[in-house]
């Protein structure tokens, strides 16, 4: 488990280096979602909203497509906000 700066985050985007992002917390300028949202089904377009519009009326932030977080609620650390990247 490991938290990090945004300004390290823009690191790892432009350098391409997905693979150190296993083991980075989720925070409240980076979230992960598996796959691309499916636009066609409404609660999909909720989702992106909502996503969006957070990070919007916060200070910004990025929402990463690919890298793999707990699918299970049993995975899901209770004691912390965001989840832990466990596959790039």
């Amino acid at each position: 488990m490991e938290e990090f700066s945004i300004k390290e985050l823009e690191k790892i985007i432009s350098d391409g280096d997905f693979h150190s992002l296993i083991g980075k917390i989720e925070n409240d300028f980076f979230d992960c979602k598996t796959g691309i949202y499916d636009l066609t089904k409404n609660s999909k377009k909720r989702e992106l909203v909502k996503d969006v519009s957070s990070f919007a009326n916060s200070n910004g932030g990025y929402i990463l497509l690919g890298p793999q977080t707990p699918q299970t609620e049993n995975e899901k650390p209770k004691n912390r906000f965001g989840d832990e990247i466990n596959k790039k």
